[in-house]
């Protein structure tokens, strides 16, 4: 009479609950990860909990590196917070420090050439100006995006730099850099896919973007935000680990550690909360970049402005700290509520997020730059060998002078115009001779030419102003009008070589 099998359904809906009981899964937010955290130590010199803390050490020491970047740079008198006080922005389009690009080709060049609006033409000079700021960025210490938005660009070099306006030392020192535009693309065109690829990957690492000047933003909190980007990456990793189950809390037993070796999962979990953290995080800290205050407003009204930039750096630095305690605490929590024979899930999650930010997305970016500028010089050679219109580029004497080096005297003279071609014949057997060397030595000092010559005071610009000019000058005929007139030195004794 008791036989039957009609029941035996409740008894399944039994066990599967009594597991589910027994291999509950590590919680971030549990109070029983939270009491193991305060009582027991055990899990402290873990590997999971020994990897969280050799990493809040180096983000820390990233974070310290970045405010004496900063220090650095205000000593060095290339950037300080008060030279976003100096500047007029009075009818300009913007008061930020997203300097003003005027494009003088666009019109034009959407009038003769259509085909320079197409997305492969933009494509093409985007790949290029990239690379290019590369070089630059590496060779003059700076980040690319300071070389994008303050020199040079796709659209060609930057006109009414606001930061150029602002700072002496930066306003010198940006000539130097567009004097250098286009040797850069000359040498970048020049070398091989690994030096190609070597330079991008220098320029473009997430600690040369941090650490390198950028004016709107400070290098401390580029780094802080860094900082946050990895730490909330690895909270909503411990998160989605809570909620789906995937690793086992330290109450289960043997039998609930599920067997296999599934990366694809543990892979999706790491860029999923990549990209759910990367764009609020990125976002906020885009929202305290510095902008330019007109010197021309009331004084009430620039202090009444200085106050909320303060203010608002004040904010960042307590809500960024309060955000990083609070994923310290949900992975800390996660950490001491797992199972030791899961941990190793967790240690690959944590290493693939680590590995992306650091290593994996900088390789990337560097090896697709260096192969799409190696197919558009193969596509469009032209760009790195006579320029292009719309960067502002022209090549061609660069490239003459360059070829001219490579010849001997009488082939370049070939190149040139007859009036250029007898200067530079004037110009290259212009010269004196030892004996006459010595002549003028004797002149200087006293009862001499500059009475007042010390060999070991007297520098080059006096021995010029105080001895060449005046032995220079040469009197002219009565039917040139008199008078005197200045030239060479060599052609006045009548040497050549």
């Amino acid at each position: 009479w008791c036989l039957t099998t009609h029941l035996t359904i409740f008894a399944t809906f039994y066990d599967e609950f009594v597991d589910a009981l027994e291999c509950a899964g590590a919680n971030a937010i549990s109070l029983e990860g939270l009491s193991r955290m305060l009582e027991f130590k055990d899990w402290w010199y873990r590997p999971p909990a020994i990897g969280l803390w050799v990493l809040l050490a180096c983000l820390t020491a990233l974070t310290s590196c970045g405010a004496l970047r900063d220090h650095q740079l205000r000593r060095s008198g290339l950037w300080r917070d008060s030279f976003f006080l100096d500047v007029t922005t009075k009818g300009r389009p913007s008061a930020s420090l997203r300097t003003v690009v005027l494009r003088p080709h666009s019109v034009a060049s959407s009038l003769c050439c259509p085909q320079m609006d197409s997305m492969l033409e933009k494509a093409t000079l985007l790949v290029v100006a990239r690379c290019v700021q590369s070089v630059v960025a590496c060779k003059h210490e700076l980040a690319v995006e300071t070389v994008r938005r303050h020199v040079w660009g796709a659209n060609g070099f930057v006109k009414g730099d606001l930061a150029a306006q602002a700072s002496k030392k930066w306003r010198s020192e940006r000539d130097v850099v567009c004097d250098g535009i286009g040797e850069a693309l000359q040498r970048f065109a020049a070398l091989g896919f690994a030096g190609r690829f070597w330079i991008v990957l220098c320029a473009m690492n997430p600690l040369a973007s941090g650490l390198l000047p950028i004016f709107e933003s400070s290098a401390a909190k580029r780094m802080k935000i860094l900082s946050d980007r990895l730490l909330g990456a690895l909270m909503v990793s411990t998160l989605l680990f809570s909620v789906s189950g995937i690793v086992e809390g330290a109450s289960s037993s043997d039998s609930c550690i599920r067997g296999g070796f599934e990366p694809g999962r543990y892979l999706a979990t790491a860029l999923i909360s990549a990209v759910l953290v990367t764009l609020p995080v990125n976002a906020w800290g885009f929202l305290h970049r510095r902008s330019f205050l007109d010197k021309e407003l009331t004084d009430a009204t620039r202090r009444w402005q200085w106050f909320q930039v303060q203010a608002l750096d004040i904010i960042f630095w307590l809500s960024g700290i309060l955000y990083s305690v609070v994923c310290i605490s949900f992975i800390a929590t996660f950490l001491a509520d797992l199972n030791e024979k899961e941990e190793w899930k967790w240690n690959l999650t944590f290493t693939i997020l680590v590995a992306r930010l650091f290593i994996i997305k900088p390789l990337l970016i560097a090896f697709c730059m260096a192969l799409a500028f190696s197919v558009v010089n193969t596509w469009n050679p032209s760009i790195a060998l006579v320029g292009h219109s719309r960067l502002e580029l022209d090549l061609t004497k660069t490239r003459a002078a360059s070829t001219c080096f490579s010849m001997d005297t009488h082939e370049c003279l070939t190149h040139l115009s007859s009036d250029a071609a007898d200067k530079v014949l004037e110009l290259a057997q212009r010269g004196i001779s030892i004996e006459q060397l010595l002549h003028f030595y004797e002149k200087l000092g006293e009862g001499g030419v500059m009475p007042e010559y010390c060999p070991q005071t007297s520098t080059t610009h006096d021995v010029v102003r105080g001895a060449i000019i005046p032995l220079s000058t040469v009197e002219r005929s009565e039917s040139e009008g008199g008078g005197l007139e200045g030239c060479a030195y060599a052609t006045k004794v009548g040497s050549s070589v």
